[in-house]
């Protein structure tokens, strides 16, 4: 195995904890939450897509989440979500590549 090799796979086997650990948080939080409105239940593998499509209801009184903070976060984890996923995707690319010229 050359070092190129052994240096993807490090980084394929770090990016698919990252996604993993993601994707564990999520079906924890998940698994906490009570049952809630058809419209905010979250699928248990998201997407860059489903995060940015997520919506939440304003509050009618001063209690609740603060929506732009909200909406700051849902931005932040589909950007995380799809730059992990580009990643391991290219990962994955460089190391069928080497293992073809193999």
């Amino acid at each position: 195995m050359t070092d190129d090799t052994a240096a993807i796979k490090a980084q394929l086997a770090a990016l698919t904890r990252q996604v993993e650990q993601l994707t564990a948080a999520v079906e924890d939080r998940s698994a906490q939450d009570e049952a809630k409105p058809a419209h905010a239940a979250a699928p248990v593998l998201l997407t860059p897509g489903d995060v940015a499509a997520t919506t939440f209801t304003v509050p009618r009184l001063l209690s609740g989440y603060h929506t732009p903070e909200v909406d700051a976060f849902m931005q932040k984890a589909a950007e995380t979500i799809a730059e992990l996923t580009r990643q391991r995707d290219e990962a994955i690319r460089q190391r069928d590549a080497l293992a073809a010229g193999s």
